[in-house]
């Protein structure tokens, strides 16, 4: 590969790795050990494809990839893994996915309810109460008629006019706000620690957005690079040899750190 073409694939490298990371809260890369001892290519493994070989003395004896049949098995140093915390299990974390699968699941129900309601399927918006007597084939009747005059996009604002002491009530229910979008979109900011103008992109006072903007990287992004630094530092750097005053270190994103 060309100088270019190295860069270009470095920063694919990166970017889909932190993808994995952030979506699934793991991302695993196999580094090829070459002649000199030092690595020569580095792979990125897909996070949907690796599995953990639990031990019973050295937590992971290894991993395996890809499917059956043709699965791959990878000794604990071949594979260097990146995760994100987790409550809940002590050998994957937990990616933003995961998190917030409740919150989609609840607003997925919500938009297929609403879908429903405006379909017309989740219940009717009017009641007609014939106060005199009335036997079924004249209810039938009725109904027959209002659906044929009143029922269509095209038919809004037609009139219905029948004899007798007929009531309409409007069945006002009203709509709950669970799983409404703007609190799905404070809960997914509130898990991926965005801030909120960035998913909303409406707010209209700048300094607001660069407040935002600090704190996001200050107590987002920062971390993120602390997380990754450290186990590139453990795992990746050691396998170079170079020593133990070498660090691979992340720019800092804090314009107010820059001096």
């Amino acid at each position: 590969l060309g100088d270019r073409d190295q860069t270009e694939a470095r920063h694919e490298l990166s970017v889909l790795r932190s993808l994995y990371l952030q979506a699934t809260g793991n991302a695993y890369l196999h580094p090829v050990i070459g002649k000199m001892g030092v690595p020569t290519e580095l792979y990125l493994l897909p996070s949907q494809w690796v599995g953990i070989i639990p031990s019973k003395t050295d937590f992971i004896e290894g991993y395996v990839y890809g499917r059956k049949p043709d699965e791959v098995t990878f000794a604990a140093d071949e594979v260097i893994h990146f995760k994100l915390p987790s409550m809940s299990d002590l050998f994957y974390g937990m990616g933003v996915i995961e998190a917030l699968w409740s919150a989609i699941g609840l607003h997925q129900s919500k938009r297929t309810m609403d879908q429903a309601k405006f379909d017309n399927f989740a219940r009717p918006d009017w009641m007609l109460v014939i106060k005199s007597g009335a036997n079924k084939e004249t209810l039938d009747r009725l109904e027959t008629q209002v659906q044929a005059k009143l029922k269509g996009a095209r038919k809004s604002g037609n009139f219905l006019s029948v004899t007798g002491d007929v009531e309409a009530i409007p069945l006002n229910f009203d709509v709950p706000e669970i799983g409404d979008p703007d609190k799905l979109i404070e809960e997914i900011a509130s898990v991926t620690g965005t801030p909120l103008y960035k998913l909303r992109g409406n707010d209209p006072i700048k300094a607001n957005s660069e407040t935002q903007d600090v704190g996001w990287l200050r107590d987002t992004i920062m971390p993120l690079c602390r997380l990754d630094e450290e186990q590139l530092n453990a795992r990746y750097l050691p396998l170079f040899d170079l020593g133990d005053e070498a660090a691979l270190v992340y720019d800092n994103p804090l314009p107010e750190d820059e001096a």
